[in-house]
């Protein structure tokens, strides 16, 4: 409902900035083809954050805390995915490894955003 009021409202800008675009819609397109798969996505991708963030504790690492945005649409997203592939199996371990995702890869990636002179800097999202 939401994603039918959005196109048409950027339809008349669009056409007047940038002639023949197209509108590209983000992860929550798929959330109505599995609405239950969605909120198994979001819980099983924040636990995996959560269980990220342990891990990171006792190696004494970065910690990287879970954003609930990102867990939400992306975590949400690969829970879709997921269903759809391998089941309630699939939502729940697709969704717990981009937990996981989300959580180590920023750590991999501070020191080379340190290098560019963006120190202390991450990102959220798969």
């Amino acid at each position: 409902l939401i994603l039918a009021e959005i196109v048409p409202a950027f339809t008349g800008f669009s056409e007047k900035l940038v002639p023949e675009a197209r509108p590209a819609l983000d992860c929550p397109i798929v959330f109505p083809y599995a609405p239950n798969a969605v909120l198994v996505g979001f819980i099983s991708s924040f636990v995996g954050g959560l269980v990220g963030l342990f891990v990171l504790g006792q190696l004494h690492w970065v910690l990287i805390l879970p954003g609930v945005v990102p867990h939400f649409f992306c975590g949400a997203t690969a829970g879709v995915f997921g269903n759809a592939t391998g089941g309630k199996r699939g939502a729940i371990c697709g969704a717990f490894a981009h937990g996981l995702l989300i959580t180590f890869l920023p750590v991999a990636l501070l020191p080379v955003l340190g290098q560019i002179g963006l120190t202390n800097t991450t990102f959220s999202d798969t």
